[in-house]
């Protein structure tokens, strides 16, 4: 069913003319780090939009700044010396807002519906989320309490209301290009609905404490390449996603990144509401996370030809609970969200190829629904399970005390305990095992099972092992 993989057509500069530009200290901005700029920067790109589109410029400074909108033809440009700081105030940020949605959020720079807009310049972006949005920090979870506006004083909003970065809305033509984004209070950018992004060159840093900080979040988007980005988060470093009437995620190109989490490195999911389908992830390097790489899919959408190749794990581990995910390097993972009345969708043709990696538990390939996860290749996979990371202080009982488990949240039951197995299979069909291996290194673990263990529960169908190497400890 699937197509060749493109990613975005989009150049790696504006589409306007780079030199007709706006420097915001025309307009009033000051760059002092105090001083609120968002009228000035508004200003700035609403001239530009009218002017027919240019380059709005933020040059050396610290710039203080609210919710900014982005209008077609018209990219923000920040240089090197330049920094955006996102403001700490609520009424910084217009509403209404309802985070309930997952859209409706406090943005500091977002469209809506424009074209041939982005973001470049070598520059910082920073939403001031530590120490600006701590309320407190719970040391059992490792992970600090956010500030979050909620109740009839901020809309009526419930959940995680705080702001995202970026968040372009049903736009194309969008370039984020070599700038920095930082300590961002939830999602660091988010692109929903959109055509033709590109995303290259980009550096993320997110607090490993902070939760809910995702780094680059394509969601129903189409024709979207994401290269040479280092993202380094707490929650998931990148995250492809699919909202219920926001159509598709097709053509995704994800090559040439590292990224490190203590949640996903990358994955699909868990929003799997419309399909999400021609997706390409090669050349990755993921170091020091809780999963790799991945798919969780808990909603109505069919998830097929996805291909992760040429990727290095450099080491997962186990992280406190809080943090969804159990050490794998590698996962499959299709469940009711809410119970087996909610509808389902597949998950199929999925491929993983020369992939080696370090991490304390194996591979999870696994169907709780009706529907077998159909056709996986394991081409060139190799896995070494260690446990190569210092136990986790006792302050964090539920990982301290092993055996580990198989981790199904956000679904019922959400962990199961369970043994390490350099491969766990259930209710799989047509599963082909090529060239690949798993080593268990010594010391032996106590709760270390089995190369390959197929659910005796809901065994696969449909399963070739060709050429696969089991190395495990002597005892």
């Amino acid at each position: 069913r699937g197509k060749e993989v493109t990613g975005a057509s989009l150049p790696p500069y504006p589409l306007v003319d780079e030199g007709r530009q706006y420097d915001i200290r025309s307009f009033g901005a000051v760059g002092d780090g105090f001083q609120e700029n968002t009228a000035s920067i508004q200003s700035a790109i609403d001239m530009a939009f009218r002017d027919g589109g240019g380059i709005v410029v933020v040059s050396s400074g610290r710039y203080l700044t609210g919710a900014l909108l982005l209008r077609s033809n018209v990219y923000l440009k920040i240089e090197e010396d330049g920094l955006l700081l996102g403001s700490t105030s609520s009424g910084a940020y217009p509403g209404p807002w309802d985070a309930t949605s997952g859209i409706n959020m406090p943005v500091l720079i977002r469209s809506v519906g424009a074209r041939n807009i982005g973001v470049y310049g070598g520059g910082i972006i920073d939403g001031q989320a530590v120490p600006g949005f701590v309320l407190s920090f719970n040391a059992t979870s490792d992970k600090y309490v956010p500030v979050t506006w909620t109740g009839d004083a901020h809309y009526g909003c419930e959940g995680e209301c705080r702001p995202r970065l970026l968040q372009f809305e049903r736009s194309e033509n969008i370039l984020v290009h070599n700038v920095t984004l930082r300590n961002s209070p939830d999602w660091t950018s988010h692109f929903l609905s959109c055509h033709n992004v590109l995303v290259e060159g980009v550096r993320v840093w997110g607090d490993r404490a902070w939760p809910n900080n995702d780094g680059i979040d394509p969601d129903s988007c189409t024709n979207v390449t994401i290269r040479h980005c280092r993202v380094d988060t707490g929650d998931d470093a990148i995250c492809l996603k699919s909202k219920t009437g926001h159509g598709v995620l097709r053509n995704i190109l994800v090559q040439d990144n590292m990224v490190r989490s203590r949640s996903s490195g990358l994955k699909l999911g868990s929003a799997t509401q419309e399909d999400m389908f021609d997706i390409l992830v090669e050349r990755l390097w993921v170091w020091d996370s809780n999963r790799a790489v991945g798919i969780q899919h808990r909603d109505e959408g069919d998830i097929y030809n996805v291909t992760f190749r040429d990727i290095t794990v450099d080491g997962t581990a186990y992280q406190p609970v809080s943090w969804w995910g159990a050490s794998e390097p590698i996962w499959v993972s299709t469940a009711y969200r809410d119970g087996e009345a909610a509808p389902i969708g597949t998950v199929s043709d999925i491929r993983f190829e020369r992939i080696a990696a370090r991490s304390e538990n194996g591979i999870l390939l696994s169907s709780r629904t009706q529907y077998p996860v159909d056709g996986v290749t394991l081409l060139d996979v190799n896995v070494t399970i260690t446990t190569w990371r210092p136990p986790l202080p006792k302050i964090f009982p539920a990982v301290v005390n092993l055996p580990p488990e198989h981790d199904y949240r956000p679904a019922s039951p959400p962990i199961i305990p369970s043994p390490t197995d350099g491969l766990y299979v259930e209710n799989v069909r047509n599963l082909a095992v090529l060239s690949s291996g798993v080593t268990f290194l010594a010391p032996a673990e106590k709760w270390w099972r089995d190369c390959y263990y197929p659910s005796p529960d809901s065994p696969p169908d449909r399963v070739t092992l060709q050429d696969f190497r089991c190395v495990l400890p002597t005892t």
